[in-house]
């Protein structure tokens, strides 16, 4: 098991080197001595992601966008392929998603319901994607029933969960079913489907 942990920490700074340009600001985050607004610049796709600095964003850029999280090398070939990012954080699945696809004529759908996240990931599609003929932007978390829940803020931002009795600090959110928005999209099918939602996978 200890073998297993170094090796995967391993893989996944190779794999962020060949990833993250700046990569002197990423060290200097990744041990906590910065704060504040940063940019990382992403060697494929030449996006530009705004993130927080002494924040868990640089571990998800890192270990998304290097593909090492979600290796979606291992699907079959997909053509103009439906994507749902549900729990999209600050949007790192989404451009590792849209720089894997960029040329099937990809539609996503992306979904995150805290606010603060949703403020950088309004600012990072804004400044990356450009036309908004092919994704689809919601401040919603996804589960099921459509209506109103909890959403758990005590933990890290990349570990927000709705609940119906949280312990710490909280904020109301949207809630959509799988089922409405496809309903309201004209979606009838998902070719993938990522969720990131801390256990509600389970019920959803």
């Amino acid at each position: 098991m200890q073998f297993h942990a170094v090796y995967k920490k391993g893989i996944v700074a190779v794999k962020t080197l060949q990833t993250v340009k700046n990569i002197g600001t990423f060290l200097f985050d990744y041990f906590g001595l910065m704060r504040g607004d940063l940019e990382y610049q992403i060697r494929y796709g030449q996006w530009k992601m705004k993130a927080r600095g002494g924040t868990p964003d640089c571990k998800e850029i890192a270990a998304v966008m290097s593909g090492y999280e979600y290796p979606l090398r291992k699907l079959p070939p997909l053509e103009r392929p439906v994507i749902f990012d549900v729990g999209a954080h600050i949007g790192s699945f989404t451009f590792f998603a849209l720089a894997y696809y960029r040329l099937n004529n990809p539609k996503l759908f992306i979904f995150e319901p805290n606010s603060e996240n949703f403020m950088y990931l309004k600012h990072n599609v804004a400044a990356n994607a450009g036309e908004r003929n092919f994704y689809r932007l919601y401040h919603c978390a996804i589960g099921t029933y459509d209506g109103v829940a909890k959403l758990d803020t005590s933990k890290g931002n990349d570990a927000h969960r709705l609940s119906q009795n949280p312990k710490g600090t909280y904020e109301l959110c949207p809630v959509r079913t799988l089922q409405s928005v496809a309903t309201q999209e004209q979606v009838t099918r998902i070719d993938i489907l990522k969720l990131d939602i801390e256990g509600g996978e389970y019920d959803l």
